[in-house]
């Protein structure tokens, strides 16, 4: 016979509404780890499994939420998304994934997850699709972007600025006086960091280098070619991209390179690196799912940003001592 949530209760020894407030992420729920072990534990033993139909009857949803990415091949993204399912799944929701690598592909991947009824989306892309957009809009469909927002919708991210505004002080105090700063997009340096290479005497200059576009593997040479002793790079895929260069065809050039750090990469071990903008990793995935589920149920929120930090190389490192999984080393080395 299946088992219940009173089932689940009885063998956790806590309450039926305590389980089910945790299984349904309620928010303003405040538990003890050693609870929640308890309940998982019991969920896990008893193989027990929520009726979804019941529940959707009772509320209107499907219990299933949609990702929508650029391109599982991505390191990043493939991580993210993993992550996301596990973080989904702890929460009791199922999450269907899709990608699109145009315009055309975006919007109908994205209809397609509205159509499978999914309670409300994630994604990373820049959808350029404004009469499907308006639509959604008005339908008070739960959208939530990452990384890039589009006006009109709630977004989840990076703030980066102080961490820049650290490695700036840190590059300063070894005595740099010109940085190389290469970011993956257009947008203006903040004023932040403008007035502080001000302050020090620090001559800037700027590359831009968008992943995964034919022109940025030789933006990246021309910054080798100029070799400024001093480099920031804003982007893990640009990080690894700048150092992969170097090695490949620049090996006597050594600067000293500010990084950016989310998970394992090839040359993060590099001993050009002596600094990086750092983000958490472990928390975004929860942060995402949190703030979405939150739009579902009718908790509105405008722009989230999670902040980056800035740390030395060898404080990486000790972060790092067992600070992420196999799975995540096995995947990302």
């Amino acid at each position: 016979m299946q088992s219940t949530l009173k089932d689940v209760a009885e063998t956790a020894g806590v309450s039926y509404s305590l389980v089910s407030r945790y299984l349904n992420g309620d928010q303003a729920l405040k538990m003890r780890s050693g609870t929640r072990e308890r309940i998982d534990n019991a969920i896990a033993a008893l193989d027990y499994r929520p009726n979804r139909v019941a529940q959707s009857l009772r509320s209107g949803r499907t219990g299933t939420i949609g990702i929508l990415v650029s391109n599982l091949r991505n390191r990043y993204y493939a991580l993210l998304v993993d992550h996301v399912l596990e973080e989904a799944n702890r929460r009791g929701y199922q999450l269907l994934i899709a990608y699109a690598n145009d315009p055309e592909e975006e919007s109908a991947a994205l209809q397609m997850l509205v159509r499978r009824g999914v309670d409300g989306c994630l994604t990373s892309l820049r959808l350029t699709d404004r009469a499907l957009l308006e639509r959604l809009q008005k339908s008070g469909f739960p959208l939530l972007f990452f990384g890039r927002g589009v006006e009109g919708f709630p977004a989840v991210g990076r703030d980066r600025t102080p961490a820049i505004l650290q490695g700036i002080e840190f590059l300063a105090a070894r005595g740099h006086r010109e940085i190389c700063f290469i970011t993956p997009g257009d947008e203006p340096l903040a004023d932040e960091v403008i007035q502080l290479c001000r302050r020090h005497g620090i001559r800037k200059f700027r590359a831009t280098a968008m992943p995964h576009t034919p022109e940025a593997p030789e933006a990246l040479r021309d910054v080798c070619r100029r070799a400024p002793a001093a480099v920031m790079v804003v982007g893990w895929l640009n990080t690894n991209a700048f150092l992969r260069i170097i090695h490949r065809e620049y090996p006597l050039y050594r600067p000293e390179v500010v990084g950016t750090y989310h998970f394992p990469y090839e040359y993060m071990l590099d001993e050009r690196l002596v600094g990086f903008i750092y983000g958490d990793f472990s928390r975004f995935p929860g942060m995402l799912v949190t703030a979405l589920l939150d739009r579902i149920e009718g908790r509105n929120s405008e722009k989230i940003l999670f902040p980056d930090q800035f740390l030395t190389a060898p404080e990486l490192r000790r972060q790092l001592d067992g600070d992420f999984n196999d799975r995540d080393f096995y995947l990302y080395t």
